[in-house]
């Protein structure tokens, strides 16, 4: 009865034999009711079904904990601003979920991005670098003035690490976590 509950709420659809067959023997192997219920919620076809109505997907751990929607929202973030792109369901999924069981910090997981091969392949100058950090800590392009102070540290000799913990250590990115509920 429980997995023929999950189709019908999850996909609006009675149960397919293969379907319910698989559920059923991991259930009978110690799977648990929230083990199943994480597995419909991360389910390709519950994905294509959010996409298709236009609404974001949650993501629920194995033992049932919802993850803040909030912790999606941020990582999305670093996708779009950081990235310039949109986050893959698997990375999406791979963060929020590192973040809401403490694995990282939300400041680690910044830094992850920025520090990452992909981000470095960009090839960004101290210019560009600076305005993505307005970008992604911040919620907003950067002024002339806040440029000119940033570069003029980095001409100093800080580096980029070291520019982007004081972003991140920012009162303004402070409030921003709050917002996400982080």
């Amino acid at each position: 009865d429980f997995i023929e509950t999950m189709y019908q709420t999850f996909f609006g659809r009675p149960s397919d034999e293969g379907g319910k067959a698989y559920w059923m023997n991991q259930m009978n192997s110690g799977a648990t009711e929230e083990m199943v219920l994480a597995g419909f919620v991360k389910s390709k076809e519950f994905d294509d079904l959010c996409t298709n109505a236009g609404i974001e997907r949650g993501l629920i751990l194995e033992d049932g904990t919802p993850v803040n929607a909030g912790i999606y929202q941020f990582v999305k973030r670093h996708y779009t601003c950081c990235l310039q792109r949109d986050g893959e369901r698997d990375g999406m999924d791979y963060w929020a979920k590192r973040i809401a069981t403490k694995e990282v910090t939300a400041i680690d997981t910044a830094k992850e991005f920025f520090f990452s091969a992909e981000f470095e392949a960009k090839g960004l100058n101290d210019k560009q670098y600076v305005e993505r950090l307005y970008e992604t800590f911040l919620g907003r392009p950067f002024d002339e003035e806040g440029y000119a102070y940033w570069n003029n540290k980095m001409a100093g000799g800080e580096t980029r690490k070291e520019v982007l913990d004081e972003f991140a250590a920012s009162e303004e990115f402070q409030r921003i976590l709050q917002s996400y509920g982080l």
